[in-house]
């Protein structure tokens, strides 16, 4: 474990990871919003979807937890690595506890890029069905996408931050706590825990 924070860069920013993080799926959300409002003959009862949307994205959240995080698989190899050590520096104290540890508590920089072309892929395939809906999908998914890492990065700070004052999120870091000190094989999802509930894998005592 020590040998890894050797390979943290000395002048390791939190501010300029995080941004960095958000950065892309900030730039797909503004233009496809711009997108949004440049169709014609728009049925806006389309915009009930996103219900829907919200719920496979708490399925696509679990299946990543699950079986890219927790699992050794190639080419995502890079991501359970990463994710080990958070589980290691997290085990019995939550809160981050020096500058280096956030960089295992944001998703690494390139992630989000790794990813991306699924969903570009399943936007494709739904612009054929509606241009509106797959603009949606992509606003959607990324604006999940941000609030996951905010809300996760909440779950490791200050027990004191602002946020944790909210009733619902400081559930969900309780739920993460579980995740974390009590087994790794439960409460995967971080905004929701549809899935969890769904497929047996949550802990809420």
């Amino acid at each position: 474990l020590e040998e890894t924070f050797y390979n943290v860069p000395e002048d390791y920013s939190f501010f300029e990871h995080f941004s960095d993080v958000i950065k892309w799926p900030t730039i797909f959300i503004l233009i496809s919003s711009i997108l949004l409002f440049t169709l014609n003959n728009v049925d806006y009862l389309q915009i009930l979807i996103i219900p829907s949307l919200i719920v496979f994205y708490s399925f696509f959240e679990w299946v990543i937890h699950k079986f890219l995080l927790h699992k050794n698989i190639w080419p995502f190899d890079f991501l359970y690595h990463h994710h080990v050590i958070h589980h290691l520096l997290f085990k019995e104290i939550m809160e981050v506890s020096s500058l280096k540890e956030n960089f295992f508590v944001i998703t690494p920089r390139y992630a989000i890029l790794a990813i991306s072309p699924l969903l570009w892929a399943i936007a494709g395939g739904l612009s054929f069905v509606s241009q509106f809906v797959a603009l949606l999908f992509i606003i959607t998914i990324f604006s999940y996408y941000i609030a996951y890492e905010t809300l996760h990065y909440t779950f490791h700070a200050s027990k004191d931050h602002w946020l944790r004052k909210m009733k619902w999120v400081n559930y969900l870091a309780q739920l993460h706590t579980k995740h974390h000190q009590s087994d790794s094989r439960q409460n995967y999802n971080v905004i929701f825990p549809i899935f969890d509930i769904v497929f047996n894998t949550f802990n809420r005592k």
